[in-house]
């Protein structure tokens, strides 16, 4: 069903290209209704970007789609065919009364009247008023609020799993599209033995998404935080999925962990602290008290691929009153501070977090960060830190 589908949209794309080329190849024929055709062409370009919409998550998938049915297809693509057939037949015509020998110009009057082509042409367009609503509606069945989100891949990451009832949700918790990224991956790469590493890398990704805004982090990813991400990393909308979550991993899973000595015996700040690192951008927690915990470089790679930088410690709060606030940070080089972890004694009891941070190279310097709100009574304490180097 879905390859009918499928087909039945790309015919309607391929249709509507050939309305407009050939609606395009008349424009210049001074006739009474040419103008009709033209406007009414020009405004198939919303169906034409539609069904783009449409195949860009479709093309690919198995499962039956929410809401979607082979006889709508049709039944567009069976007003649109008889249309393109009766504008080539028109556009004829025109070349013809235009430019034809006078006999031809004698057949085509007796056979064609301008009156009966008026007629035809003035009924063909009626007959497909409705298409760019019908496709609309069409699109919204399908993709329901997941139109609205600029990536494609995202766009499938969303929509993927999703009930009829949850088809127009504008956000999702982090373990739902966890569970839709991992199992896109399996369907790309087969079985995958290394979860863990990939835990790691789909919830560092999903939680820098849940930090861009500047509210602060809830574990609910929203449609405007994904597009806010998508424009702050400067996303290519044709990336894929692999390449969205920075993936570095050769075919055989296998990795190299080394662990890098460092030089940190704990700190603690309050709400009285400075702020070692000024506020730079509009992020949640990036103007609260804070301080410098430890640097350190990564190490040369000796050949071998970095794949990803992973931070393990132990942190807490004031163990009282509101928790999800104080946050740990990383900095690369002289880079703004980027989020980590914001610390939660009801989510995570034993106080152990981890943090994957990608994008770094050999001689890349580290530096990590802890940020305490300045509200009275507010504490936080990183007392533990271990750093690993993942190679290819």
């Amino acid at each position: 069903m879905i390859g009918e589908i499928i087909e039945g949209l790309k015919v309607i794309k391929e249709l509507v290209d050939l309305i407009r080329h050939e609606a395009k190849a008349i424009e210049n024929i001074k006739k009474h209704n040419v103008g009709k055709v033209i406007t009414f062409a020009q405004s198939l370009h919303v169906l034409s970007d539609n069904v783009d919409n449409m195949l860009e998550v479709l093309i690919n998938e198995n499962e039956e789609i929410v809401n979607l049915d082979i006889t709508s297809i049709n039944t567009l693509r069976h007003k649109i065919e008889e249309f393109s057939k009766f504008l080539i037949k028109y556009k004829e015509w025109c070349e013809i009364m235009e430019t034809g020998k006078y006999c031809i110009k004698c057949k085509t009057k007796l056979t064609q009247r301008p009156s009966k082509m008026d007629s035809d042409l003035n009924e063909q367009i009626d007959k497909c008023l409705d298409v760019n609503d019908r496709m609309i509606i069409l699109q919204d069945a399908t993709l329901g609020s997941a139109i609205k989100i600029k990536n494609k891949i995202m766009k499938k990451i969303w929509m993927h799993g999703l009930g009829k009832n949850q088809l127009n949700d504008t956000q999702l918790d982090i373990d739902t599209l966890a569970t839709n990224i991992f199992t896109l991956l399996i369907k790309e790469e087969g079985e995958i033995k290394e979860k863990d590493f990939y835990r790691e890398i789909i919830y560092t990704f999903l939680k820098e998404i849940d930090s861009v805004s500047i509210t602060p982090p809830d574990g609910i990813i929203q449609i405007n935080e994904i597009n806010l991400y998508l424009d702050t990393k400067k996303i290519n909308k044709d990336i894929n999925l692999k390449e969205l979550l920075g993936i570095k991993i050769n075919k055989e899973g296998e990795k190299i962990i080394e662990e890098i000595e460092i030089q940190f015996k704990g700190l603690s700040i309050d709400h009285q602290c400075t702020l070692e690192m000024e506020k730079k951008d509009d992020r949640y927690g990036s103007g609260f008290a804070n301080k410098k915990a430890f640097t350190f470089k990564i190490p040369a790679s000796n050949g071998k691929q970095i794949a990803s930088v992973m931070i393990e410690g132990e942190a807490c709060d004031q163990g009282w009153g509101g928790t999800g606030h104080a946050l740990v940070r990383y900095q690369i080089n002289d880079g703004n501070t980027e989020p980590g972890f914001a610390i939660w004694r009801d989510r995570v009891p034993d106080n152990k977090y981890k943090m994957l941070i990608r994008d770094v190279k050999e001689g890349d310097e580290l530096s990590v960060w802890l940020y305490c709100p300045q509200w009275s009574g507010w504490q936080c304490k990183l007392y533990s830190a271990k750093v690993s180097v993942i190679y290819l």
